[in-house]
């Protein structure tokens, strides 16, 4: 077995693949989020309608909100969050409560800002790296997330090349590039 194919298995078993000529993170399913035994579930604490703690648990729970979203086929990526179907969302809240306690005042949070960021937050890492990467409608479907089946892709790929969207697309590069300050963080004291 040559050293390449050695590195590669042994950097592929910790999450790691090579794509686009560097060693980047795979797609994760969260093993430590739902592989739980059973009755067992992640504490959260909120503040202010944010998980705050302990330690890794709210990045941990944003994440696990995208794996389910991403892998389970229900919703229907042309459409924003808000106009996505009321029974998908409640499936998601009920999947999510089976891993982490949560009482039923986060739900609000938790489908609305939280998974609506996640949402927001996969198209935009597909369209950059599965669909503006490339220039022609076969290369970009030759190249789809593995989160998505042909079939999405295809209807996401076709959404993203309507006159439509290449216009709001358009307006929106010409506004970025205007920007002055790209973000600011303030910090508590």
């Amino acid at each position: 077995m040559n050293y390449f194919f050695r590195r590669f298995r042994r950097v592929q078993c910790f999450g790691y693949v090579y794509k686009f000529g560097k060693w980047v993170r795979g797609t994760s399913t969260l093993p430590k989020v739902f592989d739980q035994p059973k009755g067992s579930k992640l504490e959260l604490i909120w503040k202010d309608k944010q998980p705050v703690g302990p330690r890794k648990h709210p990045s941990l729970f944003s994440e696990s909100i995208g794996v389910l979203i991403a892998t389970t086929r229900r919703f229907d990526w042309t459409k924003n969050w808000d106009l996505q179907d009321g029974g998908h969302k409640q499936w998601l809240w009920d999947t999510i409560k089976e891993s982490w306690e949560l009482e039923e005042t986060w739900k609000d949070p938790t489908l609305g800002p939280i998974s609506g960021d996640e949402f927001r937050n996969k198209k935009s890492k597909w369209k950059r790296n599965f669909y503006t990467r490339y220039t022609t409608y076969e290369e970009r479907l030759s190249h789809r997330p593995p989160q998505l089946s042909p079939e999405e892709w295809v209807q996401l790929v076709e959404f993203w090349d309507t006159p439509e969207h290449q216009a709001i697309s358009n307006r929106n590069k010409a506004n970025r590039a205007k920007q002055i300050a790209k973000a600011i963080i303030a910090l508590e004291e």
